[in-house]
């Protein structure tokens, strides 16, 4: 509904006058009239539609008044009608839009900075879970490494055949079955450098210049005889002495009481240039490990991606009782042909390990020019990866007795 307004300013000196304002709408006819006094000022108001037709008439004893008057009324209703049927002019859209643009490149803005900080924070948040299981998985076989269940006495030499191996990890000068049989040395490691390039581990498969941990042990559970696999190494334990044998070949000891045949498990740890192949682009380092597996293989396992560098120190207790750690210990990873010997290896009681982690991908704006040490390595980046070091002293349980 459009409001029409009539405003009349008659002098006191103008006389009487006289108008009526007639108008047409849905073919109704309404009439109003104004009596204008000459010694006062008044006010009239009538609501009109917009399609309201209005014709002014006025008579007044000065004609003069009147034409003044009908002219008056007649410029009112034609200002206000026209103000009401206006729309936006130009400049009010354009500043309109401006002011909505701008709200909108404001919410952008926030809610870019909001994505890239939720990508920042899983970033940081995958780098510290899988520097921790990796950390926490190696920790975890260190504390068993040693184990051969009932006996705590130096292994036998095997009384029984072993056959063949598939890939098993041999260094120069070893022979079939004396790396897998050396379940007597519970860890072994070999400082920035890879012995077994030509037998179960090829240089495209490690990063250069970083070390290898061997961890041995038996299984939790123990296999009873009927079921007993055919290609599976297993360690024959009792309280007086414990031997190696595969298969079904068990040793002629096992009537001792009591006394169990238990799974050996050997691992090899080391950090890959890939995570899942070496065609991947981007290539993610991850650390691996070998595993013996159940047909007497080592095969490769993938513990978590992301790991970068890997470095070990072997502790030993000197004459006066303390504990100093090394980089390197003399000695081999297997068993030599005349069986169980006394090893630097054997007086090894503790392991410090490094764990460098780093992000699948570069964190954009950031640029990392760190310097981690790391055993007898120092190893300084620069890029756009973030990493985490990660250290630990794990205590070998059962041994340096």
């Amino acid at each position: 509904m459009a409001e029409c307004r009539r405003q009349v300013i008659a002098s006191k000196h103008l006389g009487r006058s006289f108008c009526s304002l007639e108008c047409r709408q849905s073919f109704d006819i309404h009439h109003l009239h104004f009596v204008l006094a000459g010694t006062s000022n008044q006010r009239y108001q009538h609501n009109l539609d917009g399609n309201d037709h209005c014709l002014l008439h006025c008579n007044s004893d000065d004609q003069d008044n009147a034409m003044k008057i009908r002219t008056k009324l007649q410029g009112s209703y034609t200002s206000h009608a026209n103000h009401r049927s206006r729309g936006f002019t130009l400049i009010e859209l354009m500043v309109a839009i401006a002011l909505g643009l701008s709200i909108i490149a404001g919410l952008s803005v926030f809610l870019i900075n909001n994505i890239a900080n939720s990508r920042t924070n899983e970033r940081v948040t995958e780098l510290q879970i899988n520097s921790r299981y990796a950390l926490s998985s190696i920790r975890q076989e260190l504390l068993h490494a040693g184990n051969l269940a009932y006996t705590s006495a130096v292994p036998s030499a095997s009384t029984r055949s072993l056959g063949t191996f598939t890939s098993e990890c041999l260094e120069a000068g070893a022979t079939a079955g004396s790396f897998v049989s050396n379940i007597g040395q519970a860890v072994w490691g070999s400082n920035n450098a890879n012995p077994f390039t030509t037998t179960c581990l090829p240089a495209a498969n490690i990063v250069d210049s970083q070390d290898l941990l061997v961890v041995r042990r038996l299984a939790d559970t123990s296999t009873s005889t009927p079921l007993l696999n055919t290609n599976t190494v297993y360690f024959l334990s009792t309280y007086s002495r414990g031997e190696v044998f595969r298969g079904t070949n068990t040793p002629t000891f096992n009537v001792e009481k009591p006394s169990a045949s238990f799974p050996i498990q050997t691992y090899i740890y080391y950090v890959s240039p890939y995570t899942v192949s070496q065609a991947e682009v981007p290539a993610i380092p991850a650390l691996y490990r070998l595993a013996l597996d159940s047909n007497g293989a080592m095969t490769p396992q993938l513990v978590v991606s992301g790991i970068e560098r890997f470095q070990v120190q072997y502790g030993a207790s000197d004459t006066a009782g303390t504990t100093r750690y090394n980089d390197t210990i003399a000695g081999n990873s297997y068993l030599p042909p005349t069986g169980a010997v006394a090893s630097e290896w054997d007086n090894v009681n503790a392991v410090r390990i490094w764990l460098l982690a780093r992000n699948a991908t570069p964190e954009p704006g950031f640029t990392n020019t760190a310097t981690y040490v790391m055993g007898d390595q120092t190893y300084t980046v620069n890029d756009s990866y973030q990493r985490q070091l990660l250290t630990a002293v794990v205590r070998l349980r059962n041994r340096g007795r």
